[in-house]
């Protein structure tokens, strides 16, 4: 049974939904995971977050995490359209 689209009018409910289905989906990663989950050199991230360009939270001075959503959002800014 499918209930998406009996609770798409009810954004909270969609967003309990999600975090029940994907409990690791707000869950802050590091450097060297998110480079891990892109298939990227943690010198790759780290150069994208200098450049402003990824979503971050800074912690410390050296340390960062990122929200995994924000990333796919960055990312989902990034498809080029080939036709």
């Amino acid at each position: 049974m499918n209930i998406l689209p009996e609770i798409a009018s009810h954004p909270q409910q969609m967003a309990d939904l999600l975090l029940r289905e994907h409990p690791d989906r707000l869950k802050p990663l590091t450097t060297r995971q998110l480079a891990k989950r892109l298939s990227v050199s943690t010198r790759t991230i780290q150069a994208w977050r200098d450049t402003r360009k990824l979503p971050h939270i800074r912690i410390t001075a050296r340390s960062f995490r990122y929200v995994w959503e924000q990333v796919e959002l960055w990312l989902a800014g990034k498809i080029i359209d080939a036709l």
